[in-house]
């Protein structure tokens, strides 16, 4: 009988309690939220999900396809400053493995998805920017202050552990916010819905 009544049980209800390692629990560890449908939502299963990777594309590539060029105003004019040593990083890309409009999409994606982007700024000797990276959203914290009053970026990459970047070598892509630092996260805002 208690095989027949195993059929019939949800998972939830054959957790045991203090098991560690259910799906419920790590989920919860792990700042997951259910929903009433009983699925786990984050931003990477949503992205699983057609309409929410077509309404992240449509918007990550639609800001992608926008120009990103440096201007230099002469009186009331603009023109294009070229020669600007930031054109070239902007415009054509901003390291040497992604182009411009591959660049804006990732830090988008992650915006739409986490509701903030953010790309590590690499700067030359003289402290002139050099290349820009992007960061995976998902392993940054929430931004923190120093013992100064400092903004700090704090990243845990997963092969180089913790990294507390300075405010001035991050790019951030800020989404809707309630503090002006820390984007609201549109996935966990809607997990119901998704869900």
């Amino acid at each position: 009988m208690g095989f027949i009544r195993g059929l019939f049980q949800s998972p939830q209800a054959t957790t045991k309690a203090g098991d560690l390692t259910s799906p419920e629990i790590v989920s919860l560890l792990r700042g997951q939220s259910g929903t009433a449908s009983g699925i786990y939502v984050t931003p990477d299963s949503a992205l699983t999900f057609s309409a929410v990777f077509a309404c992240c594309r449509v918007l990550a590539e639609g800001v992608a396809s926008l120009p990103w060029i440096t201007y230099r105003r002469q009186g009331v004019n603009k023109n294009r400053a070229t020669d600007h040593y930031l054109y070239d990083l902007l415009h054509n890309g901003p390291n040497a493995d992604m182009t411009s409009i591959a660049f804006r999409t990732a830090l988008m994606f992650n915006a739409n998805l986490w509701g903030n982007g953010y790309a590590e700024i690499v700067l030359d000797g003289a402290g002139r920017v050099t290349e820009m990276w992007p960061l995976l959203s998902r392993y940054m914290e929430p931004l923190q202050r120093d013992a100064d009053g400092v903004l700090i970026y704090p990243y845990r990459d997963p092969i180089k552990g913790l990294i507390r970047y300075p405010a001035w070598r991050i790019y951030h892509v800020l989404g809707p916010t309630l503090d002006g630092l820390n984007g609201l996260t549109p996935v966990k805002l809607h997990r119901q819905a998704i869900g």
